[in-house]
């Protein structure tokens, strides 16, 4: 307060917040299917992918840095955190024909069902806290099941090219 009034003022040249985080997962999924050929040209596929459970650990660290017009600098670095979580990924039921005719044209539809309404998102820490239950309700309410359909086209011009067009 060099002029006595109670107020100070510092001119900020510049601040800079860096936020890093370090995640490793580990996860398995399985999926069945199977192929059935009624005829020659005909397909029938499905196939079920199983819930699967995804291990999340991540560690975290901020540093902030404020830069002055003189140049002076001061920071701030917090000691890194450490967070630990599993994620529930849902079930997904799959079906789907192709159609191959006799001048190279092949055309496919599938539908896909996924439920996501099962996913849940879950903490050792947490578990069987109201955080967790708040979490998970908020996932319940935001993720709805849902149906995907897709279907294409396929011109098969030689055995090395075979130019395709979709939509799901």
């Amino acid at each position: 307060d060099a002029d006595g009034d109670g107020q100070f003022e510092t001119d900020i040249d510049q601040i800079m917040s860096t936020d890093v985080i370090d995640a490793e997962l580990e996860a398995f999924s399985a999926r069945l299917g199977m192929v059935y050929q009624p005829i020659e040209n005909v397909r029938i596929g499905v196939n079920y992918v199983f819930p699967s459970v995804i291990n999340l650990e991540e560690t975290y660290n901020t540093q902030i840095r404020t830069t002055f017009d003189n140049g002076d600098q001061t920071g701030l670095e917090e000691e890194p955190g450490e967070f630990s979580y599993q994620i529930k990924r849902p079930s997904r039921l799959k079906g789907g024909i192709t159609f191959t005719s006799a001048d190279k044209i092949t055309v496919s539809v599938s539908a896909e069902g996924v439920r996501y309404s099962k996913s849940e998102i879950s903490d050792e820490e947490l578990e069987f806290n109201e955080q967790e239950r708040s979490i998970n309700g908020v996932v319940r309410s935001t993720f709805n099941d849902v149906i995907n359909l897709r279907g294409g086209l396929e011109y098969s011009i030689n055995d090395q090219f075979s130019p395709r067009v979709g939509y799901a």
